[in-house]
């Protein structure tokens, strides 16, 4: 039956959605069947075939149905990826093939670990958030993730946004701004606050131009608010602690006057704390002092 292969599925964190029996024809339903199997052995051409076969129109399999089993091979190829290759070059070759079938957020998250060991921040913090929004998806994953899992990839996705000096955007499957940039809560946890990558030119607070790019995303996110913010500025420890607290808060002011100034209607507190407070990455041994200098030198967002 369809819901017993939907079951087993999300073990393997594959795919987790409820559907009867009679949601799909029972040539689907083998398909489907047949594409968990090969996963379970790894078997990336038997679980492909079980692909190609569903999309042909005689199966009448639907557009969803379809895209279960594309989430089982993608899935088959991440489990080829960490059994069977050591070599990170290789695994992220069986990764990338299995991202043409579907999208499941293990494989998206193991893409990200892939991007961020090679430094490449930007491609890293999209499969993060990507990542995170198909974690949200409901209908995908009815069993949720643990927030724990949740938490961690978030993490990496913030790391990886202050490491690209860029806010990189994502738009999730209802057409909004995912990722970091979507504030409702997973599971009953939201963040405390939201680290971005404001830059500013040196010594002052004009916004550099991917420090304008951020701050139009963190417009973008908040429209249609009206509840009370704060805007938090930080610096690295270079330079003596009055002036870092005195630019950390001028910093602050600039973006409260630059959201104001573009229509934001809700009341913005500005904070400044200077150097007192680095910024804690994921994993902390794995970046240099510059990096994490880099990290220290950002507008954090929080709701009041």
């Amino acid at each position: 039956m369809l819901a017993r292969a939907l079951a087993a599925a999300m073990i393997g964190g594959i795919v987790n959605v409820a559907m009867p029996a009679h949601a799909a024809p029972s040539t689907c339903r083998a398909l489907l069947e047949e594409a968990l199997a090969a996963s379970r052995v790894r078997d990336v051409g038997r679980a492909e075939r079980a692909y190609e076969r569903a999309q042909e129109p005689e199966r009448a399999c639907s557009a969803f149905m379809r895209e279960v089993i594309g989430r089982a091979v993608a899935h088959t190829y991440y489990r080829r990826a960490f059994s069977d290759v050591s070599d990170p070059a290789v695994r992220a070759r069986l990764l990338e093939v299995g991202l043409h079938y579907g999208r499941p957020w293990r494989v998206l998250a193991a893409m990200g670990d892939l991007y961020r060991d090679r430094k490449e921040w930007a491609r890293a913090a999209r499969f993060y958030q990507e990542a995170l929004d198909d974690m949200r998806d409901r209908r995908r994953n009815p069993k949720a993730p643990p927030i724990a899992t949740f938490r961690a990839i978030y993490k990496k996705a913030e790391t990886a946004l202050l490491m690209a000096q860029r806010l990189v955007a994502v738009t999730n499957k209802a057409g909004a701004l995912g990722g970091v940039l979507d504030y409702a809560p997973y599971k009953g946890w939201t963040p405390a606050t939201v680290a971005l990558p404001i830059t500013f030119e040196y010594d002052s607070t004009r916004f550099t131009p991917e420090g304008e790019h951020a701050a139009k995303l963190l417009l973008k996110s908040l429209a249609g608010k009206r509840e009370p913010i704060s805007l938090i500025g930080h610096t690295d420890p270079r330079g003596p602690a009055v002036y870092n607290q005195r630019l950390s808060e001028r910093r602050a002011e600039a973006v409260r006057r630059w959201l104001s100034a573009r229509g934001y209607g809700g009341p913005i507190r500005i904070e400044g704390r200077g150097e007192s407070e680095p910024y804690e990455p994921d994993d902390p041994g794995r970046y240099s002092q510059e990096e994490r200098w880099q990290m220290d030198r950002r507008v954090v967002l929080r709701f009041d």
